[in-house]
């Protein structure tokens, strides 16, 4: 049942950052290069910080990671997890003019999480394909970058 609560607040992620522009990439007109920022309910299910880097106009990459201690308690026990979300970014109707648009995105989670019960310990380590499609707002010269998926 927690599982299904939470496949289905995964595409209701929003996230926010502050984003910098960066002098060599290599179309200056386009928007800030670089993000860091903590995205909630994303493809590592509970949050990820997150770095997102612009390509070109029309590309960029994100990585992220995210970590859920033990003392996170489930209903038989303890849940430690290491979550890293990997993804590419393609922005379609992208311009170097406008700081907002559709965004796609398509990428790997990689998991490892450890269930620790009274005995014995289940360990489980894998990956998962994520996508998504969404609204991005990031002004050109850097500030507040804002996604909703």
């Amino acid at each position: 049942m927690r599982a299904t609560l939470l496949c289905l607040l995964i595409p209701a992620c929003v996230s926010s950052a502050v984003a910098q522009s960066d002098s060599s990439h290599a179309d200056s007109n386009t928007t800030a290069s670089n993000a860091v920022y903590l995205e909630v309910g994303g493809p590592a299910i509970l949050y990820s910080i997150n770095y997102d880097r612009m390509v070109s106009t029309f590309f960029g990459f994100r990585v992220g990671i995210s970590n859920i201690p033990s003392s996170s308690y489930i209903e038989y026990g303890a849940l430690n997890t290491l979550t890293i979300p990997l993804s590419i970014n393609w922005f379609p109707w992208a311009s170097s003019q406008s700081s907002y648009g559709v965004e796609f995105d398509a990428g790997l989670v990689i998991q490892s999480g450890k269930f620790i019960l009274d005995y014995p310990d289940i360990t489980a380590q894998g990956s998962f394909l994520s996508v998504g499609v969404g609204y991005r707002y990031q002004p050109p010269d850097g500030g507040f970058l804002f996604r909703i998926m």
